[in-house]
């Protein structure tokens, strides 16, 4: 097989207590981006106990959203089911992947039926059926702590008529708190919506070089350009009403 040498190194993600000194940086460049949005789990036993903690405009948005429990069936997929979906899930992850606003790289196909071997207690995809079909996943690493949402996929078209994306983040909320987990890292996009449950930003940041100096010496002027997308905190609980 070729081996491609590449020319542009990307290093992320950073959160700022683990990024390297700047006198370590050996010609990367710092690059802010999006922030991780990370919801604490504090005292929930149920998804009732988070609830009514909300305040009550996003207690009834949380309500509305999850009253399509009906119809969206999620569950956690088999080693088979993976292989089986494979194809499926590739599309799926490929829908979301054309829409960001930033393409660090793409999931090589095949990725997921790969992970089908390594499906343990630490790794995980949860998928989201509407009449039978798959139309949403999101793939996750966990430990007792905290669990690191990785890789997700939808098909846009059900968002005509469910509000889908928003399901899969209660739903995870709700697989979290009966693991008895403390966090939930839902990852970079979506801040807003993120927000509407109660994430917090996590500052982060990707450390970028290229291979020939002056093109190295010129992300000077695109470390500049990129900056996170600004969104409004939400205030989603009683106590921070």
């Amino acid at each position: 097989d070729e081996i491609v040498d590449p020319s542009l190194i990307v290093i992320k993600d950073f959160s700022p207590e683990f990024l390297p000194q700047e006198s370590h940086l050996r010609g990367f460049h710092r690059v802010e981006t999006d922030p991780n949005m990370v919801l604490n789990i504090p005292h929930w036993t149920t998804f009732d106990a988070y609830l009514a903690d909300l305040n009550s405009h996003y207690r009834k948005q949380a309500k509305k959203v999850m009253a399509h429990r009906s119809h969206i069936e999620a569950r956690y997929l088999s080693k088979q089911e993976l292989i089986h979906y494979s194809e499926r899930l590739d599309w799926l992850h490929h829908q979301v992947y054309e829409r960001a606003a930033i393409r660090y790289s793409a999931v090589p196909t095949g990725y997921f039926r790969a992970m089908a071997s390594d499906l343990t207690s630490t790794f995980g995809l949860r998928g989201y059926f509407v009449e039978g079909k798959l139309m949403g996943f999101v793939s996750y690493f966990l430990d007792q702590m905290t669990m690191q949402c990785q890789y997700l996929g939808i098909d846009y078209a059900v968002m005509e008529r469910l509000p889908l994306y928003q399901f899969m983040l209660y739903d995870l909320l709700e697989v979290g708190i009966t693991k008895g987990l403390k966090t939930i890292e839902y990852g970079r996009t979506a801040s807003e919506i993120k927000a509407g449950i109660g994430a917090l930003p996590v500052p982060m940041a990707a450390l970028v070089k290229h291979r020939n100096l002056i093109k190295n010496q010129l992300l000077d002027l695109f470390v500049l350009l990129m900056h996170p997308v600004a969104f409004q905190d939400r205030h989603v609980f009683k106590e921070l009403g």
